[in-house]
C-alpha cells in the first residue's frame, strides 16, 4: 500500500509539471487599450545662482552673475492599464514581454506625422506607477517661441504654433534580426493598440499665458490587478497545489487505516 502511495505522488507531481509546462507555452500577448493621456505646456523656467571662485595663485575673486533661464515642458501623462510583465517562450527563446508607448507629434496644419522614439534607440518604457510622464523640455522666448532639441522633435516651435499628439501602447519584447540592413534592424514582437485621440498644444506669444510648473505629482503607486494572462496562470498553479494536498491527505488516511489492520490481527496473535 505504501508503495502504492509513494507511485501514486509521484505521478501527480508529473502531471502539475507537465501542466505548468503547458499552461507557460500557451502564453500569449495581449492587445493593450487605447491610451489616455493629458497634455499641457507647463513653466518650467529656473534661476542661477551667482558663484564665485578664488584663483589658486593670486587670490582674485572671480564672480559669475546669476541669471534667469527661460524654458517650457510640453508634459504628456499617460494613463497606464494594469499589466505585470512575464516571460514567453517562442521556440528555444525565452522573451520578457514589457509595455511600451510610441508617440508621434506634428504641425496642426502638417499631414505626416514624426515619431518621437525609434525601436533600435528604445522605446518609451511604462512606469511602475499609475501614469507614465514624458516631458521634453526646451529653451523659450517670445521672440522665437520654443527650441526643443531631443530625438524624435530636433526643431524650434515659433509663437502661436500648434502641435497635434498622439499615443499608442505596445506589450511585447524587442530584439534583434538580420536584414539587408547593414548591422541588421531591430523589431518589437507583439500586439499594438490603435492611436488615441488627437490633442493639441499652441505655443503662446508671452510668458503670461503658460501654466506654471506643477509643485506636486501623483503617487506612484503600483497597480492592484495583474494581468489577465498571469491571473489565469496564477489561478491554475492555485487549483493544483489544492489537488496535490487532498491527495496526499487521502492517502496518508488510507496507509494509516491499513497499518491499522494489519497490526491488529498480529496483536491478537501474540495475544493468544
Amino acid at each position: 500500500m505504501y508503495r502504492t502511495c509513494a507511485l501514486g505522488m509521484v505521478a501527480i507531481f508529473v502531471l502539475s509539471s507537465m501542466i505548468m509546462v503547458e499552461s507557460a507555452s500557451a502564453q500569449t500577448i495581449p492587445k493593450p487599450s487605447v491610451p489616455e493621456f493629458t497634455l499641457r505646456l507647463i513653466d518650467s523656467s529656473y534661476d542661477i545662482s551667482p558663484t564665485s571662485t578664488v584663483h589658486p595663485y593670486t587670490g582674485e575673486t572671480t564672480t559669475i552673475d546669476g541669471k534667469h533661464i527661460e524654458s517650457r515642458t510640453i508634459e504628456i501623462r499617460i494613463k497606464n492599464e494594469p499589466f505585470t510583465p512575464f516571460e514567453i517562450q517562442q521556440g528555444t527563446a525565452n522573451w520578457s514581454v514589457g509595455y511600451f508607448y510610441q508617440i508621434r507629434w506634428k504641425g496642426n496644419f502638417e499631414t505626416d506625422w514624426h515619431e518621437m522614439f525609434l525601436i533600435s534607440d528604445g522605446l518609451l518604457g511604462r512606469d511602475s506607477g499609475t501614469e507614465t510622464v514624458f516631458a521634453p523640455e526646451g529653451t523659450y522666448s517670445e521672440i522665437e517661441g520654443l527650441s526643443i532639441q531631443r530625438q524624435g522633435m530636433y526643431t524650434t516651435f515659433p509663437p502661436h504654433s500648434k502641435i497635434d499628439f498622439q499615443v499608442k501602447a505596445m506589450i511585447g519584447y524587442i530584439h534583434r534580426v538580420v536584414s539587408a540592413i547593414p548591422g541588421g534592424g531591430w523589431l518589437l514582437t507583439g500586439e499594438s493598440s490603435d492611436w488615441s485621440s488627437t490633442q493639441t498644444i499652441t505655443i503662446p506669444s508671452s510668458s503670461s499665458s503658460v501654466a506654471p510648473a506643477p509643485t506636486d505629482s501623483l503617487p506612484n503607486m503600483s497597480p492592484t490587478f495583474p494581468s489577465n494572462a498571469n491571473s489565469d496562470w496564477t489561478l491554475t498553479l492555485t487549483w493544483i497545489i489544492i489537488g496535490v494536498l487532498v491527495v496526499s491527505v487521502i492517502s496518508l488516511l488510507l496507509y494509516v487505516r491499513h497499518l491499522k489492520r494489519s497490526i491488529k490481527p498480529a496483536f491478537n496473535v501474540i495475544k493468544n
